[in-house]
Parts: structure tokens; C-alpha cells; sequence
């Protein structure tokens, strides 16, 4: 049985329009924006926010060790960071999670460290600018926060409206320090 042309165009036509439509309704929601913009469904390396000196468990450092021979994997696992301790600050979609590195040295600043997308605190780049900002000659305390929906943070679907907010949360938990404070943010999150 043969297909007449005007079939397979209005076929196309259907399928054009239920794609566009599909596109559209995607595009339009808060929830899918969120998934494609801030990445925070990706949460590596694995660690526990409450002993920052464990490095990431067996399984992860055995799959990173796989992937590793195949070229096929550019981030690893936490190492650990034992002078590392756990920082909260409560936000508006509840608490916010982090760290805190102690400074090795003399010194008066703290950095308050917003990471860009995907991952969290303990990602590797992010760990080696931890360690080049506590040592001196800088020797800055570092506090680093995961926004909501990252990391072991509470909260799902982040915004830039609650992703400001958290970093205005973390700022005002920082101890009482009598040094400058240097807020750095990393990627997009240079913006808020």
C-alpha cells in the first residue's frame, strides 16, 4: 500500500508541531531551566559533610580508577581535607552546606568561595585553590558553600533568586573576623 505524498507532509507537519510544542513547554518551565542551567543533579565527588578528613568512599575511587585507564574521566575523587570543618548557614530553602579551611599562616582575610556549576566543594580544582589560598603568603581562611540543591545542601530546584540569597546567608554566618572579606565567585555565580 503506497503512502501518498500529501500523508508523509502532513505527518511532518504533526511532528514539527508536537516537537516545537514539546520544546516550548520545556523551555517555559522553572524546573527543566533549572535542571539545564545550574547542573546541581551532578553531586562529585562523593564525600561526608561531617568528616572532611574521609575521602570519598571505595566505590568511587574504584570507579574513577576504571574510567581513568580509558582517558574517559577528567574529575576524581576527595582525597580528603582534615583541617577542613563543617560550615552551615540557614537560606531560604533551608540549610546551606559547606566548609570552612583554617588559615596555616598569619592573617586577616577570609574568601568566601561561590563555585559555579555542577559538582561540589569538594571537587579537585576547587580542594587545590582551598590549599593556595590557606598557605601563606596569602593565608586566608576559606569558607566554601554548596547552594541549595548541591552538595548536601537542602532544597531542589535552584534559581538565581535563592542562589543570591544563600550567598547573602553564608556572608552573614561568617564568624566574627577582624580581616577584610573577599567574596569570590566562580563561573556565572561571579554574578550574583
Amino acid at each position: 500500500m503506497a503512502v501518498a505524498p500529501w500523508e508523509v507532509a502532513l505527518a511532518s507537519v504533526a511532528a514539527s508541531g508536537l516537537l516545537a510544542g514539546g520544546c516550548l513547554a520545556l523551555v517555559r518551565s522553572a524546573r527543566f531551566q533549572s535542571l539545564l542551567a545550574f547542573v546541581h543533579w551532578f553531586n562529585w565527588p562523593p564525600y561526608d559533610p561531617n568528616d572532611f578528613s574521609r575521602p570519598s568512599p571505595a566505590w568511587a575511587r574504584r570507579l574513577v580508577a576504571c574510567l581513568g585507564k580509558k582517558g574517559r574521566l577528567k574529575w576524581g575523587t576527595f582525597q580528603g581535607l582534615p583541617q577542613a570543618v563543617p560550615f552551615s548557614a540557614v537560606g531560604p530553602k533551608g540549610t546551606v552546606r559547606g566548609l570552612r579551611v583554617p588559615r596555616s599562616g598569619p592573617g586577616r582575610r577570609v574568601v568566601l568561595y561561590l563555585h559555579g556549576n555542577a559538582g561540589n566543594v569538594v571537587v579537585r580544582h576547587r580542594i587545590e585553590l582551598y590549599k593556595l589560598l590557606t598557605a601563606p603568603p596569602l593565608s586566608c581562611d576559606v569558607v566554601a558553600i554548596d547552594y541549595a540543591g548541591f552538595g548536601h545542601s537542602d532544597g531542589r530546584w535552584p534559581d538565581e533568586a535563592s542562589a543570591v540569597a544563600d550567598a547573602l546567608a553564608a556572608l552573614q554566618a561568617l564568624p566574627d573576623f577582624r580581616g577584610d572579606v573577599i567574596i569570590w565567585g566562580s563561573s556565572w555565580r561571579a554574578r550574583a
